[in-house]
């Protein structure tokens, strides 16, 4: 692998001009000859400025940029110039080859379907009329917009149904083309009551509770508000398709900032429709006219962004959703309607495709307008709001509890462990899934023990102290089973 990577170099140096190159052959000489690590690594860098005409050596630059940091440990490092080979440089396909052996591919299962609801009953006024928002609580109770009859269905895990409210109007408690709805921990469900250009509160059993915001641009006022997270410590923000930008209220309705404007650059938007926080607090935005998804911090600073116009894995054509789960997995809905992607994509946390699914269709797990995703507290159970197809599609990761349990599989990698396509944990965090899927245990050499806490037995020890870092080792987990990673 690394001789036709160097043979690969060679070549390339021979119809270079040596004055342009003379940092990435300088990194080439310092890495591969005198394995001064911290030189090559700064010659690598600077030769990126100069290399942009050449993609063939950008590219083999950025590789050996990721190699030289693999070999001195500096894995996050490492991973985000990989990364950059796989977002950036599709067509040069050994290193996008040699890039997925260490951080992964969207080669991982997608989840199962298991059901569909909201649009069998013999009675059409109680279906589901284009469901443009869903979100579940801290109980596993799903919540639907049911936009074109605007009103908010409320639901079991698997789609039975508890109550209603709403009808069409402007007095508080009814709705005008409601969208985007968010749960907070403390029971209340708000709601993004698109065409009145307001947001409404109300207790989880439908009680009216507040509302604010009118048509406008001011702080406070709305144009075509779409879809509202919560913060890690109760704030809203709330994405306005129509003023470009995210505001950011208390839960009562009291404007605290914005940021965002129209435009196809760094922070700004064009028709955004979608918003979501992790755990850490940062923000994410499905600015779905510029075929993007835009990372902020929690005060609405650019960090990152990824996304290009197409069909091929990774591109989007419509990107009306996004969402995350517990581990920091990024779901988005990719819409549209016949000619566009009608699919869901799950990216890692740190933005690489790790699974997709979705055909256009009305078939189990086919899609018309995948318009939202929401995903349970488990993480296992993802729900979409199929839209012109008058539903909501159940998948999940968990697998029937008659199903006997197969090995499981943690990958550790730069602080993290790692379920492959899914799950990443910090260290000292106790796993608690039960999930009965293939996985396997990769370890970095610093850590040699990992703790399997089953009930009614004592906790056992599990000693990697075998396993070289990049090996897998295989452990038999049941439903249940926790493990445990202690800190390095």
């Amino acid at each position: 692998m690394i001789i036709a990577v160097l043979v690969s170099l060679t070549s390339i140096r021979l119809i270079a001009a040596d004055d342009t190159n003379s940092s990435f052959e300088q990194g080439m000489l310092e890495e591969e000859a005198n394995h001064r690590l911290d030189a090559a690594i700064r010659n690598y860098r600077d030769s990126l400025s100069y290399l942009v005409t050449n993609r063939q050596m950008l590219a083999t630059a950025v590789f050996r940029l990721a190699e030289c940091y693999r070999k001195e440990g500096k894995i996050s490092e490492a991973r985000m110039q990989y990364r950059r080979i796989l977002r950036d440089f599709p067509d040069q396909t050994n290193l996008v080859r040699i890039s997925q052996e260490t951080v992964g591919a969207a080669t991982n299962a997608p989840p199962a379907f298991v059901l569909s609801f909201g649009n069998a009953n013999p009675d059409p006024t109680n279906n589901l009329a284009f469901p443009g928002g869903i979100a579940v609580d801290a109980s596993g109770l799903v919540y639907v917009s049911d936009t074109h009859n605007n009103r908010i269905q409320k639901f079991g895990a698997r789609g039975e149904y508890i109550t209603q409210w709403g009808a069409k109007g402007t007095n508080a408690g009814s709705f005008d083309y409601p969208q985007g709805i968010a749960a907070d921990r403390n029971g209340h469900i708000y709601i993004a009551d698109t065409h009145n250009h307001r947001i409404q509160k109300f207790n989880e059993d439908g009680t009216f509770v507040a509302q604010w915001g009118k048509l406008g641009s001011k702080p406070g006022e709305f144009n075509a508000p779409y879809s509202i997270a919560i913060q890690p410590g109760g704030n809203l923000l709330v994405i306005e398709a129509h003023n470009y930008r995210v505001q950011k209220f208390t839960p009562e309705g009291v404007v605290l900032g914005q940021f965002g404007a129209s435009g196809n650059g760094r922070g700004q938007f064009d028709l955004p429709k979608s918003i979501a926080v992790d755990q850490a607090g940062n923000i994410y935005v499905a600015d779905t006219r510029n075929k993007r998804i835009q990372k902020f911090t929690a005060e609405g600073s650019y960090i990152d962004e990824w996304g290009t116009y197409g069909k091929a894995p990774g591109q989007f054509d419509q990107p009306h959703d996004v969402a995350l789960d517990p581990w920091g997995n990024i779901y988005v809905a990719d819409a549209d309607g016949p000619d566009h992607n009608n699919r869901v994509q799950i990216f890692f946390n740190d933005e690489i495709l790790a699974a997709t699914w979705g055909s256009f269709g009305g078939g189990p797990g086919q899609f018309n307008f995948a318009a939202r995703v929401a995903i349970d507290p488990s993480g296992l159970n993802i729900y979409v709001c199929d839209a012109a197809n008058n539903r909501v599609e159940l998948f999940s990761y968990d697998s029937p509890a008659d199903e006997p349990s197969k090995e499981a599989q943690y990958v550790y990698i730069d602080g993290l462990v790692t379920i492959p396509g899914r799950y990443p944990y910090t260290n000292g965090m106790t796993l608690d899934k039960g999930i009965k899927m293939a996985r396997g245990v990769t370890v970095e050499a610093a850590v040699t023990k990992v703790t399997l806490i089953r009930e009614g037995e004592n906790p056992a020890t599990l000693d990697l102290k075998a396993v070289q870092r990049g090996q897998t080792k295989d452990v038999e987990l049941k439903p249940g089973d926790r493990v445990h990673v202690p800190e390095r």
